[in-house]
């Protein structure tokens, strides 16, 4: 759902070759967002890595059974 969403809203576009579908960002801005956002992440990444929030959003998709690593994004 992300995907079809940032493609709607023109974010990213895509690719098709024979099955597969490649995705791109669309505007050099969108790439730039990215590199400050990891940017100001890194000078916090320990806390990030050991975020009590983060690991209890993840325990309760693991209990919903939710494996976003297998889904399908056409």
């Amino acid at each position: 759902m992300q995907l079809k969403c940032l493609k709607w809203c023109n974010f990213v576009k895509s690719i098709k070759e024979g099955k597969n579908i490649y995705y791109y960002i669309s505007d050099e801005r969108i790439k730039e967002f990215i590199q400050l956002g990891q940017s100001i992440a890194e000078g916090s990444i320990n806390d990030i890595c050991t975020c009590e929030v983060i690991m209890s959003e993840q325990n309760k998709l693991k209990e919903k059974n939710i494996d976003y690593g297998k889904r399908n994004f056409e």
